[in-house]
Parts: C-alpha cells; sequence; structure tokens
C-alpha cells in the first residue's frame, strides 16, 4: 500500500542519491581543473626553457661576433659593447 510517508520516503532516497552524484561531480571537477592548470604549468615550464637555451645560444653568438669584430682592430662601439656584454655576463654570473 503506498502511503504518504512511503512516497516521502522515496522522494528522500532520489534527493539523496541526486545530491550525492552532484558531490562527485564537483570533485571530479575540481580535480580535473586541477590536472588541467598543473599541465598548463608543465607547458610553461618547458616553454620558459626553450627560451632560455634561445637566449643562450643567442648570446653565445653575439660574444663571438664581438671578439671576431675586435680582433680586426674595429674599435669603439665593440669594444664598449663587448665590455657591457661581459660586465652583464659576470654580474649575471654572481647573482
Amino acid at each position: 500500500m503506498i502511503t504518504v510517508d512511503s512516497i516521502l520516503v522515496a522522494m528522500a532516497a532520489v534527493v539523496s542519491v541526486v545530491a550525492f552524484f552532484g558531490a562527485c561531480r564537483k570533485i571530479e571537477k575540481s580535480i580535473n581543473e586541477k590536472h588541467d592548470n598543473q599541465q598548463k604549468w608543465d607547458g610553461y615550464e618547458q616553454s620558459i626553457k626553450q627560451i632560455k637555451e634561445e637566449q643562450y645560444i643567442i648570446t653565445e653568438c653575439m660574444v663571438g661576433v664581438l671578439d671576431g669584430l675586435h680582433q680586426l682592430n674595429c674599435n669603439g662601439k665593440v669594444t664598449e659593447s663587448r665590455e657591457k656584454l661581459d660586465n652583464y655576463l659576470n654580474k649575471r654570473a654572481h647573482i
């Protein structure tokens, strides 16, 4: 026999199940967001590493070019630039 009490108990059970799955979905969404953020950060770290490698190569090339020009007795701006670059690299090495 169906009574008001049995209907209320059934509705309470349905609401409880829906609330439980809703909470599970929120937890899943939170975990997925944290995972996505970590993957983005990993991508940023990789990009930063690549940029640093490129800057290192460019700096080494600049040192080579300035040294070569200095050896060819190109003075003035070449000597000044070479000294500025050497000073900058020395400061960065001791930070």
